[in-house]
C-alpha cells in the first residue's frame, strides 16, 4: 500500500494557521482576564473606573472604552494619568493597538513584525506624552515624569493588549518628557 505524500506546503500552512491562532488566543484571553478583574469596578467623579484587581491603568473597550486605574493614586498623579489615556482614547489608539494585535498574529513567525510593534508602542505612548505636556511648564513636566515613575512601578508582567500608562521604555520616556521643546 503506497503512503500518501506529505506535502510540506501543508505543514507550513499548519504551523502557521497554529501560531496565529495561539496568538489570537493570548490576545482574546489577556482581554478577557481585565474585563474579568475590572467587573466590580466603580466610576469615579471624573469617568475613570477604580478597582483593586489591576495595578495599573489602561483603556478598556471599544465602542464604550472606559479608562480604568487602581485606586488610591495621588491627585495630582490621577490627573496625569486621566490626561495621558484621554490622549490616548483621542488618537484612537486602542484600535491602533487592535491592529497591530491582528497583524502580530497574522506575521507571528516574523521577529522583525514583534520588533516594529515593540518600537510603535513606544511610539504611541511617547506620542501621548507630548500631547499632554506640550503645553506644560518644566516643574509640571516633573510632576507628570514622577507619575510616570509611579505608574510604571506598579504594573507587573506583559501587557501586551492594553493601551496602559507608564508600561513601556519608563527611562527614555522620562528623559524626553523632561527634555521636551515645544
Amino acid at each position: 500500500v503506497p503512503r500518501p505524500h506529505v506535502q510540506p506546503e501543508r505543514i507550513i500552512s499548519a504551523l502557521w494557521i497554529c501560531g496565529s491562532v495561539a496568538v489570537l488566543l493570548y490576545v482574546t484571553i489577556s482581554y478577557g482576564i481585565l474585563r474579568y478583574r475590572m467587573r466590580d469596578a466603580v466610576r469615579g467623579s471624573d469617568d475613570a473606573w477604580e478597582s483593586e484587581r489591576i495595578s495599573g491603568a489602561f483603556l478598556l473597550g471599544y465602542f464604550r472604552p472606559r479608562i480604568c486605574i487602581p485606586p488610591g493614586l495621588h491627585p495630582q498623579d490621577r490627573r496625569f494619568i486621566i490626561a495621558h489615556e484621554n490622549a490616548h482614547l483621542q488618537r484612537g489608539d486602542h484600535w491602533w493597538k487592535l491592529l497591530g494585535m491582528l497583524c502580530l498574529s497574522i506575521h507571528w513567525y516574523n521577529p522583525l513584525v514583534w520588533l516594529s510593534y515593540a518600537f510603535w508602542c513606544r511610539d504611541i505612548e511617547v506620542a501621548c506624552d507630548e500631547r499632554v505636556i506640550r503645553s506644560m511648564e518644566l516643574e509640571e513636566r516633573k510632576s507628570y515624569s514622577f507619575a510616570l515613575l509611579n505608574c510604571g512601578k506598579r504594573l507587573s508582567g506583559f501587557l501586551a493588549y492594553p493601551v496602559a500608562f507608564g508600561e513601556i521604555n519608563l527611562k527614555s520616556r522620562i528623559k524626553s518628557v523632561l527634555s521636551y521643546r515645544k
